[in-house]
Order: structure tokens, then sequence, then C-alpha cells
């Protein structure tokens, strides 16, 4: 019996291929990608597409288009991506299909080859950069679209071509890969590309939220993740205080919170009084002190001690308080 979705994918090129007038402007090349960076939720069609075998104009007009529905571990099917060209009004008949209509792309999770490669490059980076494995996460940035079913190799090993030197400045390493046979006989190498990060603590939401909420720390939890722009993120708790924070932009679950979406629902303003509050482990102390300038939203305010006229950095955390950073 014939998969429905094989059905549905060339029951659809029929009728955009035979049923519609003849085609307006520039046909537009569609290419499935090899595999899926990642796993196969919340993906649009620039996440699925080759992007290099498909026409700019349509990654440009309809490549943040989400895909109607996912399959998980299964992949995502051609009729799954021109359903969701077809919802955005897309016409059609422009599209031609590079490929088999009944062609998958599967989540690099999915793979018995890329989880193998996967380990073997961690552990390999790992003792070029002198770090323990678990704190490492690789992305493949290039990956060949021929490789070795997994049930034709026993094992594979890896080079990092010029060792750690040829690191640029984007984190990325060339790796080639051997797929050995049972007795460590080579049969194959291929090239790829891998972007490193570290794994480190980072703040992420519990739920999502949207522009308008109020939240504040007890929203988020402390997770081990890579992240390439630690400088834009949330990394602790303590970061947060315990004021309230508005929502600017929608925030996702499991995601890092980058510091542009949150701002401080503490609404001071320059020349306002307020308490200098400055605290360790032992001891609090209070003092008078003024706002001379809000910083970042809100989030940071230079503040002067008004005995002493000194100047300080400080986070407002509630009740006309300033918690000094330094």
């Amino acid at each position: 019996m014939m998969n429905p979705m094989k059905k549905l994918a060339g029951l659809l090129f029929c009728l955009f291929c035979f049923c519609q007038p003849a085609v307006a402007g520039d046909p537009w090349q569609m290419a499935l990608s090899t595999h899926i960076q990642g796993n196969a939720k919340g993906l649009t069609i620039a996440d699925v597409v080759d992007k290099e075998k498909t026409s700019a104009g349509l990654l440009e007009q309809y490549g943040q288009i989400a895909l109607s529905k996912n399959q998980g571990e299964g992949g995502v099917q051609v009729a799954q991506v021109l359903l969701a060209l077809n919802r955005a009004g897309a016409d059609l008949t422009r599209v031609q299909l590079i490929g088999n209509i009944d062609e998958r792309v599967l989540p690099i999770a999915a793979s018995g080859v890329m989880k193998k490669i996967n380990e073997s490059v961690i552990r390999r980076l790992a003792e070029l950069r002198k770090e323990t494995p678990d704190r490492l996460q690789v992305e493949f940035t290039h990956i060949p679209s021929d490789l070795p079913d997994d049930k034709l190799f026993s094992d594979v090993s890896v080079e990092i071509a010029g060792k750690d030197k040829d690191e640029d400045d984007e984190g990325r390493y060339p790796v080639l890969v051997y797929f050995l046979g049972k007795n460590g006989e080579r049969l194959a190498k291929r090239d790829f590309e891998a972007v490193v990060a570290t794994k480190m603590t980072i703040l992420v939401a519990k739920r999502d939220f949207v522009p308008g909420d109020t939240v504040t720390k007890a929203d988020f939890d402390e997770q081990q993740q890579a992240c390439r722009e630690p400088e834009k993120i949330f990394k602790t708790l303590k970061e947060l205080g315990d004021s309230a924070w508005n929502v600017n932009q929608k925030i996702e679950a499991g995601v890092p919170i980058d510091r542009t979406t949150l701002r401080a629902s503490v609404e001071l303003k320059k020349g306002e009084l307020v308490t200098l509050l400055v605290r360790n482990s032992h001891i609090n102390v209070r003092a008078h002190g003024r706002i001379k300038e809000v910083m970042d939203s809100g989030r940071s305010v230079l503040v002067e001690n008004i005995d002493s006229k000194k100047e300080l950095v400080g986070k407002p955390i509630g009740g006309g308080e300033v918690e000094i950073v330094f």
C-alpha cells in the first residue's frame, strides 16, 4: 500500500504542474537538505532545504514559513514542504523539485552514522582543547550528502585537519572522518566541518512567555548548555535578583534568555533618590543615593552616594533600592 504522504506529494505535484496556468516569473528550484541540525520540532522551510541548491528568491519569501506538521525522528517529507508553501500562498507552478518526490530529510540525531561521528569528534576535540567531553557541544556546518550506511562499517576514526591551529574565529574545525571495517581497515573517508562550543551555566525559561508578561527568577532554571555568545545572555538566577522583570520579546521554554528580552519593571528616573545596598554573606550596608543615569533599558543604573559623592553602578531590585555591583 502506498505511503499516504508520498501519495499526497504526488497528487500535489500533479495538480500544480498540470492543472494550473503557465509559470509566472522565473522558476524556483528546491532541494531537501541531507540532514536537519538538532531535532525535527518547530522547523521552517529554510531548516529543511539545501540552501545551495534552492533558489534564493524562494528562501527570501518563504524560508521562515513554519511546516504544518513534523514527524519527529521520522523526518520531514517533500509533501510537508509543499503544503507549507501552498498555505503561504506560494505559486507552486514555479517550484522545480531537485530530487525524488518521496525524499525524506532526517534530523542528525536520528542518524546512527552521525551519532558515531559526533561522539568521536567530541572526544578528539576535547583532547585538543584540554577539556572534558561532557562540556563540549558540536554542530556540523558541512555534512557530505553521500554518507555510508552504518551497517556497512564497524566504527569511525576522525582527524581534525591541521589540529587546533585551523580553528577559525567562529570556532570552526575541518574534520576528516574515516569509516572502518571489522579489522580497522579504512573503507571510506569524508570531509566534514564542525563548530564547537563549550557548555556553561545559563538561564532558560520554564515555559513560554510573550511580550507584556511579568516574570521573576522563579520562572527560570539554570542549565548546562553550549553558548557561542555568552555576553548576550543571562547566566545565573542571581543576575535577576528579587525584582520583577517585564518581557519585551517572546521567550521559549528551554532557550537561553537574551538580555534584550527582559526589562526591569522598576522604573527609576534620573535624579530620583534611592537606597544603596551593599551586601555579602555576613552583612548588609545601606546608604542614601541619587540616580545619575539609567542604563541598559533600566537593568543597570549609575548612582551617586549622597554623602561621599562617589559614583557607583548598581541594579534596581525594587522598593526604591539599588544593589551595588561595583
